[in-house]
């Protein structure tokens, strides 16, 4: 990023031009000391950068490494910042409705990620926030598989993850589609994991532990005897980046509060059979969830 660019986007901030040539660690110790700053905590550093913090400090600056501090801060979401994931939930679901119009027998996986991050791309200036899955037969028991030239057959599940930007906001959604009539193995795993998602967004709420919404929606899973193939957490926070604290996992220590959005992506995954995942991002209130991801949830096509 140029210095013209920054100073346009971080009119809320004081942007210094580092010349080249420059130690921009130098330099930033000199406004420091300059606004006499008392003390300087940095998210992170290596060994290098915090040798030469030190080097250009003086004993009445306080040196701090804090590796959560920004992780912290952006849990919890402003008004604007919401505003911006509202829109980057649009974009996704126009995405993932796209999909749900294009998936056919015959079309490549790689034809349908195109058709999704058109569709994406050209309204609104959205952007991708990460590389679009689409996995489909076998291949969906990856669960972050693609396979570009691997062409959909009939009877195939297929899943689709999506996520679009918006103004630097994030938003991940994922659906489970089932090309032509449903198998009765196929519909069972698909019903247990909606159930699983559906009873993990009641979950949801200002004040409860991570691991407990995470444990609700697991449960289901294991009681229709399908645990050992859910393989992963159940979700994370959404941001900036599409994987951000707070975690929702059996093992987290995060509570969930007012301002947190997070997805919820219950999945069960059979090696040599397929996969499914349903996903949506969901923003937490006092005393409701708004979901900024939502519909297309006929999987039969």
């Amino acid at each position: 990023m140029n210095y013209a660019y920054l100073k346009q986007e971080g009119n809320d901030f004081t942007i210094m031009k580092i010349n080249p040539g420059e130690n921009i660690l130098k330099e930033i110790m000199k406004q420091v000391k300059k606004i006499q700053i008392k003390n300087l905590i940095v998210d992170s550093a290596s060994i290098e950068s915090w040798n030469t913090l030190t080097k250009f400090s003086n004993k009445n600056i306080k040196l701090e490494i804090d590796g959560n501090l920004i992780k912290n801060m952006r849990k919890i979401k402003t008004s604007e910042e919401i505003n911006h994931l509202r829109k980057a939930g649009e974009l996704t679901m126009r995405g993932m409705q796209v999909a749900s119009e294009v998936i056919s027998p015959g079309m490549k996986e790689a034809e349908i990620v195109a058709e999704i991050e058109y569709s994406i791309r050209k309204n609104d200036f959205g952007r991708i926030a990460f590389e679009t899955i689409v996995a489909s037969g076998k291949n969906s028991a990856f669960p972050h598989g693609s396979f570009p030239s691997k062409e959909i057959k009939k009877g195939d599940i297929v899943v689709v993850d999506v996520g679009a930007k918006y103004n630097h906001y994030c938003s991940d959604m994922s659906r489970t589609f089932v090309v032509g009539k449903t198998s009765i193995k196929q519909k069972k795993i698909i019903q247990t994991v909606q159930r699983a998602q559906k009873e993990g967004i009641q979950g949801l709420k200002d004040g409860v532990d991570a691991k407990y919404v995470d444990n609700v929606s697991r449960e289901i899973i294991n009681i229709e005897g399908y645990g050992d193939y859910f393989v992963h957490s159940l979700g994370h926070g959404v941001g900036l980046e599409v994987h951000e604290q707070p975690i929702i996992s059996s093992a987290s220590q995060d509570k969930l509060v007012s301002g947190n959005v997070v997805t919820v992506e219950p999945g069960i995954y059979i090696p040599d059979f397929g996969g499914v995942r349903i996903e949506d991002t969901i923003l937490i209130k006092k005393d409701s969830i708004e979901k900024l991801t939502t519909g297309i949830n006929n999987f039969e096509l």
